[in-house]
């Protein structure tokens, strides 16, 4: 699928001259094109859109100060405020993905409803995960889920909300000529009849041959480094409670710093371990994921033996 996220001048992970549409960056970066993006929203959802007003790259969503954050690829509305969360998944059958979902889906819900709106006023909401292979192991094209009846399978909720899994790699159920185009390009890279299929390439082409855009890639990659050292910090202070707690009993504030800097350094450390690890392995693009997701991140440090 994607090639290794990096720099072109040496150094980096990768080359942004190799990277395809699967990649974070050149997913987000190609699909900011609203026609691009309507596009792929009518292709993956069979259905007709009239507009797209914004779509909004690595967007940082919360539900609250003290809730979890979570960080969309893609986060689009229409002309009529219904939400379109898109989520490039390279990862092979990553645990707990449809639990991610459904947080994504309340982030959502919870960032599109103003204080002290009606709920009448929330608008219709889709969580899609395009993912390199397939989710569920049935070996459909895509899957796609909304709340029913238990009792009654034709009764269902109406709620708005929808979840759609796509697979990169799907044999069965129903498509379309375009769809089938789709995805064959995001599993191979494969070119086919499809005038859609080409745009987007030439869009991916056209970023691969631009100096400033892989220049961006690299401030890109710079500042997924510094929010995995700024995650790592934040968990190895909560490793460090009891230290601190120590600390406060003995009245040594400087051991909260002491404490801090630990984990500051520490976390350095261990980004910088991870890349290269991942960058040996051919699996560098696999650290935005990890990032944005603490489970992931947990586990290939644990792969790695980084602790």
């Amino acid at each position: 699928m994607a090639a290794p996220m990096g720099s072109t001048d040496g150094g980096g992970m990768g080359d942004a001259r190799e990277l395809t549409i699967t990649d974070d960056f050149m997913f987000g970066s190609v699909f900011s094109d609203l026609e691009l993006c309507k596009g792929l929203l009518e292709i993956i959802l069979g259905t007709t859109i009239a507009s797209v007003e914004r779509a909004e790259l690595q967007e940082p969503l919360a539900a609250g100060s003290l809730s979890r954050a979570g960080i969309v690829d893609l986060l689009v509305r229409d002309e009529e405020g219904n939400a379109y969360d898109v989520e490039m998944q390279n990862e092979v059958r990553q645990p707990y993905l449809v639990r991610r979902a459904r947080y994504y889906g309340s982030l959502v819900d919870t960032a599109i409803l103003d204080r002290g709106a009606s709920f009448g006023d929330l608008r219709d909401r889709v969580v899609i995960f395009i993912c390199a292979d397939d989710p569920f192991g049935l070996g459909y094209k895509r899957y796609n889920f909304r709340n029913v009846c238990l009792q009654d399978g034709e009764l269902q909720m109406c709620d708005g909300s929808e979840f759609v899994f796509v697979n990169a790699r799907g044999v069965r159920g129903d498509s379309t000529p375009s769809l089938d185009a789709l995805l064959g390009y995001l599993a191979d890279d494969d070119i086919v009849e499809s005038d859609y299929v080409n745009r987007v390439d030439q869009a991916v082409r056209t970023r691969r041959a631009d100096p400033k855009w892989r220049r961006n890639l690299m401030l890109w990659s710079q500042k997924y480094r510094d929010d995995f050292a700024r995650a790592r910090m934040e968990g190895r202070d909560l490793g460090l409670e009891e230290g601190r707690e120590e600390g406060r009993k003995k009245g040594l504030e400087e051991g909260r710093q002491e404490g801090r800097e630990e984990g500051r350094q520490q976390a350095v450390s261990d980004l910088s371990l991870l890349a290269q690890k991942l960058d040996d392995s051919g699996r560098s693009s696999e650290l935005s994921q990890a990032i944005r997701d603490p489970e992931r991140l947990d586990a290939l440090l644990g792969e790695f033996g980084i602790k």
